[in-house]
């Protein structure tokens, strides 16, 4: 550590210093796995060994947050940025806040991961907490404390970031737990009215993070990232399910004034424009992967850019084009009674093309067995005109 503290004196030195706290959280996420989630490790050791290497990978998660340097602290981050484009205008502004973040993220991720598998595995074996040597019963209370506590952590940090295209997959994988995680917290807590002032916070949490990554109107139509849409389209989902319900059965519902109906004319436009970029998709591949032959074959329309088009190599040559109508009449499920397309419709028409094209090729083969056939007796018939002849001399 003095290396990178010397290091962290010198602003220049900045993707050194963050590379080696990104290879240092790599590190323990790899144990973690060893030792939390691979099967041998959980068949071998009890249960207090188990709880045991939950808390080894906290304190080692601990270490780490507490040796990054102020450049990478997450209360200062924007300033620092800031203040190291001016000195190195090399160093990019937004991609230093990018990795910066993701790298918190990255670390909250594997916090919450621990407390989810703590909890997890404390409930499964519940015949075996009177036997251990820990206090499981409080070791339970503390991990769902401190998955809360994370959760509302990232969520913050969601409110206050900059969402740039280059970084939507990487980003997605880590928030989406923290959200996803989050609703299913809601449902069981929503059980319980005393825990109703803090689920209407957290809702209204998830409500503004939801704002903040959904943006304006143009900013969402703008992404053809179909993982983002998709992934939108269900947060909005959920996000609408927990208002109804919270509108329902809490004695505070007139004081956060949550309105779930606001959500059913974007859920709609996040459906129609992932159906669109996925049908891009689609058309895509048909002229990317696809022999222009082939697709004429199984009665696909070859427009005339499409035959212009010269294709150099030919991948998923076993693909159909009943494979590929059918990646363009499925879509986002039917949720609030609106339709997402004539997909009904599509389907129908592909399915009788589809028909139509396999019992041509049945017929096909129907005469092309035929025609074997013929030639079998053909070649019957000669070799009993030769046994003949044979028997003759």
């Amino acid at each position: 550590m003095s290396v990178v503290n010397l290091l962290a004196n010198h602003l220049e030195y900045m993707p050194y210093i963050h590379s080696y706290f990104v290879s240092r959280l790599a590190l323990i996420e790899s144990h973690i796995y060893y030792s939390c989630f691979s099967i041998r490790t959980t068949l071998d050791d009890t249960l207090d060994e188990i709880i045991e290497n939950v808390f080894e990978n906290c304190k080692a998660l601990d270490r780490m947050q507490d040796d990054l340097p102020i450049i990478l602290s997450l209360e200062n981050y924007k300033q620092n940025m800031k203040i190291l484009a001016l000195e190195f205008p090399k160093l990019d502004f937004e991609m230093n806040c990018c990795t910066t973040i993701l790298l918190h993220l990255r670390w909250y991720h594997q916090k919450i991961t621990l407390n989810l598998f703590v909890i997890s595995i404390i409930k499964d074996n519940l015949d075996q907490c009177a036997s251990s040597r820990h206090d499981v019963i409080e070791i339970l209370r503390t991990s769902k404390l401190n998955f809360k506590q994370n959760c509302i952590a990232v969520l913050n940090i969601l409110q206050d970031f900059d969402y740039y295209p280059t970084i939507q997959n990487e980003f997605l994988y880590f928030s989406l737990t923290t959200v996803f995680s989050m609703f299913l917290y809601l449902s069981e807590s929503m059980k319980n009215d005393e825990n109703a002032l803090e689920t209407g916070y957290i809702i209204a949490l998830l409500r503004d993070t939801h704002t903040r990554m959904l943006g304006s109107e143009e900013n969402y139509h703008s992404i053809y990232n179909l993982k983002w849409q998709t992934s939108l389209f269900f947060y909005t989902f959920f996000l609408r399910t927990t208002m109804e319900k919270f509108n329902l059965s809490s004695k505070y519902a007139k004081f956060y004034e949550f309105d779930p109906k606001y959500y059913d004319d974007i859920s709609k436009k996040l459906a129609k424009h992932a159906r669109e970029s996925k049908d891009d998709m689609v058309e895509l591949l048909k002229t990317s992967f696809i022999n222009k032959k082939k697709m004429t074959t199984f009665g696909s329309f070859v427009t005339e850019d499409q035959d212009q088009m010269k294709v150099s190599f030919n991948l998923f040559k076993e693909i159909t084009m009943h494979d590929l109508n059918f990646l363009k009449v499925s879509s986002i499920p039917k949720l609030w009674g609106y339709s997402t397309a004539s997909a009904s419709k599509d389907f129908s028409d592909s399915n009788d093309s589809n028909s139509t094209s396999n019992k041509n090729t049945k017929n096909s083969n129907d005469e092309d067995d035929a025609n074997d056939n013929d030639n079998k007796n053909d070649d019957d018939d000669d070799d009993d005109d030769g046994k003949r002849r044979r028997r003759r001399r």
